[in-house]
């Protein structure tokens, strides 16, 4: 039987076996023997001295193993973060290999030209040495575990020291630790080679871990020493986990600071798997650490919260930041956290900060503008408490969440350099987007600043329509011109001291010597436009105050400084070259053909050289220009002086021929006259005529009292009954000034009650530029840009009842615009309607309706109307307002309802003191030195000045037009001037005394005047003083004719009607008019009538003399004429025919008295009894303005101070 042969298949098995099995024995007896190569490659790999040898285990050794060329022709592949598994599966790998190794040496291993790195291991030990790597491990082997003693391991970049113990078991795959690891202080001023070469030096800061892992968990304990900085974490993380970095150094690394850290305890329990490893590590990590002096900033610009100590606990994917007493800066926050916590994912830091005592700092509102909330207040000194909560989302577009609420008693608030006082205060804030929300509300009880107001407020900030809305509950709310009285007298003593300290320091140079050019910027008080108003109301008042209250009676007293001391020898004419008749003069009948006296234009002493301002130059005033101003002014006074004394002469001498003459000559008409006009019935004539003639008497005792006296003018006491001393006129001066610059005029702005104006809504749009403010209630409107603001105030009807001002300058309809680009650059347009007016335009057209465009810019404010015609500067302490083809109604002006003006033109009861001449002298002195030092001393003179072109004034049925006037007020003095063609008029108005000079003015003036054509040609002047609603004055006549006057016509018929008189009249009479060579009227004017004291016409046909009165409301006249028809008749007293009606006086005229009655219209003629003739009439004037001569005389020592 044959043997069956084996198949191919199964020879080829034993084949492959027994190769094999001759393989490892063959392999097994060389590598016992040892396998030795000097030189091997395979690839780019080069090995060097390779001996292998295999006992129980693997013996290897090589000199050198070169990888660079395979290191440098390796591809370029983006560099990706080794995910946890390899990681776990590198030092699985790493342990088994070790396992089968008893000895392994690499000496050398070329990884790049500097790179170079050695393995060692001999069974007991294990050395690696590589360019990041220095580590010794002591290895302990039974079975399957392997024990790793680390004797050195250094790690650089991440640098960190490693020390500790791993075990691991190949048979369950796990392994275990317990190491600590430090950071690694190397110096770093070698190169990148001598790093690794370098020995490190080992931290105090030491981390501690335990822990196990299958290479798929890893359950982790740790501790820490004490650190001072988390830099080699922060390294660590940014190596290895780059997509946390961002996150925690804005919450953790960049905010954290402390002196110590220490991690108390700690444990982990991580999913070793990519897709969990995170979510693991936040939600399975619990750690506790504690910080010494820690501080933490949210921002780097914001102040941080700092601490004494504090604990951060981290559980449950969230952390804890607890501070130990707590501050902002120097704010408690006792009781306040900080948390960090995954919300949906997004990291979160939560602040909740909470205070009982809460300071309102900069580091504070800086912490609430950082996170979009804006409070207008700059400092709050208060009790407060504050609850805050903060949650900051650190995601891209994530929602900032902030609610809480601030609370303050007793505070006071200062925004914009203001200081307010509420009672109490709260905001709330609610900001929360992702439910809606996201509002600011603030409350505010009484709220107040200084005396200006006392509100409650509420208020709701919309910051997702960037909308405003507040509600003013006014309790008070006023406005005034005077800062004293919108400021909050807090130590009155101290505001009484202040005034008496700075008048003392500006004393203190005198008394030291020192030039008083050390003064001048103390004493330049800037004037502003409520210096402007103040200083125009108090000039309005000063008619009316009372001379005891100080500050009223000085300013009152002080406008008889305007003219300086004057010389003796000037006080003599009033009218240069124009010749006065006098009472009693004898004209010839021969010079009634010589040639009249020209009337020359009325020398510039009318109008004060000091007084007429030369607005092309600042330097319009000098010594003298002083002296010859006082010169003048003390002319003009004592020229009306000698005139008041010559008239009272004369009505006396006229009143004792009256009281002589019989009394059984009487007028039939006598009874209709008394009992014809409005004139007082308690007095008889015999009692006026004891009160005319014992006025006199009355009078003189007050001159000879005044000797020595001293009043107070502006706080200051002032006396001129004696010279004063260079150095106590000084004194007095810059006292005066000073007291001068501190007056206030007084009136309120706006004012309202709970009463008037009980609530104020106003709404603020911040949604876009420009800011838009609205206030509906007083229909103002604003917008605030980086340019500037804008305000609108549409319509003054709103906001004039709550305004006092606008009331007292009759403002009550218009428009305002306002536009504001800085402190001193403001530009406006001001409509003004409904204007109880009382100019006119050319047209006699009432101007009620008023545009104006103004500006203020380079501290002057400059105002034109939109038609030109009107304009105001005012600069340097000066006020310049210009009127253009403006005409006035005086009527108008006097019967003005605005209360401004009412109080301008009211009278007053004030009794000013008399000064007598050589006080007015020293006073005037007294002036011109004030002015002296205020130039010597760049102060700027208060002056304002008032210019009209082409202007027309209408009083009653009298029309005053002029070519140009001009008006200044300085020191409280007004003084004018006007011109018509070659007419002037010089007004200066004086302690409410009204001095009037005018001259060369035409007859076309006076025809133009009254209305209708009364005379042909001629010169006419006037001088006179108006004082309490009462005139007196002069009227001289040259070289006119007399046509269409009534009572002249009827003159004239009255004499056609007598043959006596027809046959002495000259020729062509009726038909020339009445023809005035020269006369003299001297007027009494007062509210009910022009009183005719005497008239005094010397005329080429006949002379008329006499006197009387007409009433202003009936135009009745009452007047008595001698009427001269022929002068020197006694050679034919003869031929007269009518006895007791023409006399022969002792000047040789022939005289007939005539009557004058009715109406300036209709005036009725006839002849009357010379002895009766004007007796009538002196009564009317007696009562009318009783005693005639005590009235002016009265004026005159008002005026002569």
């Amino acid at each position: 039987m044959m043997k069956k042969m084996p198949s191919k298949r199964a020879l080829s098995v034993y084949i492959i076996l027994f190769l094999t099995i001759f393989t490892l024995v063959g392999g097994f007896k060389i590598l016992s023997d040892g396998i030795t190569i000097s030189s091997l490659r395979f690839a780019d790999i080069q090995v060097r001295g390779l001996y292998l040898k295999l006992n129980n285990k693997f013996s290897l050794e090589i000199k050198e193993l070169d990888l660079a060329k395979a290191m440098e022709k390796k591809p370029q592949k983006p560099t990706q973060t080794p995910t946890l598994k390899e990681i776990s599966d590198y030092v699985k790998y790493a342990l088994w290999g070790l396992a089968y190794f008893e000895d392994l040496r690499v000496e050398k291993i070329i990884l790049g030209d500097e790179y170079v790195a050695s393995v060692f291991y001999d069974g007991e030990h294990y050395a690696l040495s590589f360019p990041k790597l220095q580590a010794v491990f002591n290895v302990q082997s039974q079975g399957n575990t392997i024990e790793l003693d680390i004797r050195k391991l250094q790690v650089f970049e991440p640098d960190v020291e490693v020390a500790g113990r791993i075990i691991y078991s190949g048979a369950s795959g796990q392994f275990s630790f317990g190491v600590s690891v430090a950071p690694l202080l190397i110096d770093s001023s070698g190169s990148k080679h001598d790093v690794v070469q370098a020995s490190a030096s080992k931290s105090t800061s030491k981390l501690f871990l335990q822990g196990t892992s299958d290479f798929k968990r890893l359950v982790l304990k740790a501790k820490t020493s004490k650190m001072s900085d988390l830099s080699a974490i922060r390294k660590l993380i940014a190596q290895n986990a780059k997509d946390l970095l961002p996150t925690l150094d804005m919450w953790l690394f960049n905010a954290l600071g402390f002196e110590t850290l220490e991690i108390d305890q700690a444990s982990f329990d991580i999913v070793l798997h990519q897709k969990q490893f995170m979510k693991s590590l936040i939600n399975n990590t619990k750690l506790t650490l504690y910080a010494t002096k820690p501080t933490y900033k949210l921002d780097p610009t914001l102040a941080p919260f700092s601490a004494n100590r504090a604990k951060i606990q981290v559980e449950n994917g969230k952390a804890v930041l607890e501070m130990i007493a707590p501050k902002l800066e120097s704010i408690d926050l006792n009781g306040s956290t900080l948390a960090f916590a995954f919300v949906d994912s997004v990291p979160t830091l939560s602040i909740f900060a909470t205070s009982s005592k809460l300071l309102y700092t900069k580091a504070l509102r800086d912490l609430l503008a950082f996170y979009g909330v804006q409070i207008p207040i700059d400092r709050i000194s208060a009790d407060m408490q504050a609850n805050l909560s903060i949650n900051i989302p650190f995601a891209d577009n994530a929602p900032l969440k902030l609610g809480g609420k601030l609370a303050a008693q007793q505070a006071i608030l200062s925004a914009g350099g203001l200081d307010f006082v509420s009672k109490g205060a709260s905001i709330v804030i609610d900001i929360n987007p992702k439910a809606g929300s996201n509002f600011i509300d603030i409350w505010t009880q009484n709220t107040s600043y200084e005396n200006l107001f006392d509100i409650d407020t509420t208020m709701r900030i919309d910051l997702s329509q960037k909308l405003l809305k507040t509600s003013l509950f006014v309790h008070s709310l006023r406005v005034s011109t005077n800062p004293e009285i919108n400021q909050r007298l807090i130590n009155p003593q101290d505001k009484i001291r202040q005034p008496k300290k700075q008048a003392q320091s500006a004393l203190k140079p005198l008394e030291s010597s020192v030039s008083l050019e050390s003064l001048r910027l103390s004493q330049a008080m800037p004037f502003t436009p409520q210096d402007m108003l103040a200083h125009i109301a108090h000039l309005a008042s000063n008619a009316k105050l009372d001379s005891t209250q100080s500050l009223e009676e000085s300013a009152t007293q002080e406008q008889d400084l305007e003219s300086p001391s004057t010389s003796e020898q000037e006080l003599e004419s009033s009218t240069p070259n124009t010749p006065e008749p006098a009472q009693d003069e004898v004209v010839d009948s021969s010079d009634a053909s010589a040639p009249t006296t020209p009337l020359a234009k009325p020398d510039a002493s009318l109008a004060p050289t000091e007084e007429i301002i030369d607005f092309s130059s600042r330097e319009h005033e000098d010594d003298l220009q002083d002296q010859e101003s006082a010169h003048k002014e003390l002319e003009t006074l004592e020229s009306i002086l000698q005139d008041t004394q010559e008239q009272k002469e004369q009505e006396k001498k006229e009143e004792q021929e009256g009281q002589d003459s019989s009394k059984a000559q009487q007028e039939p008409q006598e009874s209709k006259s008394p009992q014809d006009f409005p004139t007082p019935q308690d007095k008889n004539l015999a009692q006026d005529e004891s009160v005319d003639s014992s006025a006199p008497s009355e009078q003189e005792p007050q001159e000879s009292k005044i000797e020595s006296r001293k009043y107070t003018r502006n706080g200051v006491e002032l006396d001129f009954s004696k010279p004063m001393g260079e150095k106590e006129m000084l004194e007095k001066i810059i006292a005066l000034i000073k007291s001068q610059d501190e007056q206030k005029f007084t009136y309120d702005i706006f004012k309202a009650t709970r009463e008037t104006l009980p609530q104020v809504d106003v709404e603020i749009d911040f949604s876009s530029e420009p800011v838009r403010v609205s206030i509906p209630a007083l229909d103002v409107y604003m917008q605030i840009s980086s340019s500037g603001i804008r305000a609108n105030v549409v319509d003054f009807s709103k906001f004039a009842p709550f305004s006092p001002i606008m009331k007292y300058l009759g403002l009550s309809s218009g428009s305002a615009v306002v536009e504001l680009k800085g402190a001193r650059d403001v530009a406006f347009q001001v409509r003004i309607a409904d204007f109880p007016t009382f100019l006119l335009s050319k047209d006699k057209t009432l101007l009620h309706t008023f545009v104006f465009n103004g500006s203020y810019k380079d501290d002057k404010l400059e105002v034109l109307s939109d038609d030109g015609k009107i304009r105001l500067d005012l600069y340097d302490n000066t006020i310049l307002a210009n009127f253009t083809d403006i005409d006035v109604s005086i009527d108008g002006l006097l019967a003005s309802k605005i209360p401004a003006i009412q109080e301008a033109f009211s009278t007053s009861s004030e009794k000013k003191a008399v000064f007598t001449r050589e006080e007015i002298l020293l006073e005037s002195e007294f002036l011109r030195a004030k002015r002296r030092y205020e130039r010597q001393n760049g102060i700027k003179p208060r002056i304002i000045a008032i210019q009209a072109q082409n202007i027309t004034g209408f009083f009653k049925d009298v029309v005053i037009p002029f070519d140009d006037f001009n008006a200044k007020i300085r020191d409280d003095r007004i003084s004018a001037d006007a011109t018509y063609k070659n007419g002037i008029a010089n007004i200066d108005i004086i302690h409410g005394n009204t001095i009037i000079k005018a001259g060369n003015f035409s007859g076309e003036f006076l025809n133009r005047v009254v209305g209708r054509h009364i005379v042909d040609g001629g010169l006419f002047e006037l001088s006179g003083i108006y004082k309490n609603d009462m005139f007196n004055g002069d009227v001289h006549i040259q070289n006119t004719s007399f046509k269409g006057f009534a009572i002249v016509q009827n003159v004239i018929g009255l004499i056609d009607t007598i043959p006596s008189l027809v046959m002495f009249r000259s020729p062509g009479l009726s038909a020339k008019g009445y023809e005035v060579k020269q006369g003299s009227i001297k007027l009494a004017l007062n509210t009910q009538y022009v009183g005719l004291e005497s008239i005094d016409l010397i005329g080429k046909s006949m002379d008329i003399q006499g006197s009387g009165f007409i009433e202003l409301e009936s135009q009745e006249v009452d007047m008595g004429l001698s009427i001269s028809t022929l002068k020197n008749l006694s050679g034919i007293l003869n031929k007269i025919p009518i006895v007791g009606y023409l006399l022969l006086g002792k000047d040789g005229k022939v005289t007939t008295q005539v009557s004058v009655r009715g109406t300036i219209q209709d005036p009725k003629t006839q002849i009357s009894l010379a002895q009766d003739l004007l007796k009538t009439p002196l009564k009317v004037l007696k009562r009318a303005f009783t005693p005639v001569d005590i009235v002016i005389d009265e004026i005159v020592k008002s005026i002569d101070r």
